[in-house]
């Protein structure tokens, strides 16, 4: 018997197809272990957008504390603050929630806002967001309505 002379032909050794599905079977078991904590994860993220609504909507209920409505328009609610005689707005803005003064300066009030609409239906705000994750909330608050001069 004689062997042809020539180039040999390119094979995988047994060795080396052991070694692939070696690293193919613990890429496999990784990819397991994180589909497995994906819905931890998850469920923790809407647990904390949960908490940043309610302690954003805290926030809000304490500032307009005392306040009196006067308009509302193009997605902003204008409002008067008696206690520190200042004239305010809430709007949506960017991916957030503001409380704006008539004059200068911003306070972020709830962050991570992909939609948000503000109505007035007296005496309440109605204030409805869409999270950057997908989550939909509503609240409302009150808001007096501005006393009618003589």
């Amino acid at each position: 018997m004689q062997r042809s002379l020539g180039k040999p032909h390119a094979a995988f050794t047994l060795l080396e197809t052991l070694v692939a599905l070696l690293v193919f079977s613990l890429t496999l078991s990784l990819i397991q272990t994180e589909l497995k904590q994906l819905p931890k994860v998850l469920t923790g993220t809407f647990v904390e957008e949960d908490i940043r609504w309610h302690l954003a909507s805290q926030q809000v209920e304490a500032f307009l504390t005392g306040a009196t409505f006067e308009k509302c328009e193009h997605n902003k609610v204008y409002f008067y603050q008696p206690a520190n005689q200042k004239h305010y707005r809430i709007e949506p803005y960017k991916q957030m929630i503001r409380l704006m003064g008539d004059k200068q300066g911003h306070m972020p009030v709830l962050l991570g806002i992909k939609a948000a609409t503000l109505n007035y239906h007296a005496p309440f705000i109605q204030l409805t967001a869409t999270t950057t994750s997908g989550q939909h909330y509503q609240s409302e608050f009150y808001l007096a309505p501005m006393e009618k001069q003589p």
